[in-house]
């Protein structure tokens, strides 16, 4: 079943349905994506005020 989304008459969008995927493992899903560098938990050398932003 397809679904078309128009606005004043022409089309903009299509709604399909996806595909079959088999679903991904939850654990390690994001294995290898992200890189450290140096210690992170070491402050940054940087002064900030995380209290007070946006007040």
């Amino acid at each position: 079943m397809e679904v078309i989304i128009t606005k004043r008459r022409p089309r903009v969008a299509k709604l399909v349905p996806l595909a079959d995927e088999p679903p991904r493992a939850l654990l390690g899903y994001l294995r290898d994506t992200v890189t450290v560098v140096g210690d992170i938990t070491e402050p940054v050398g940087e002064g900030w005020d995380a209290e007070h932003h946006g007040r």
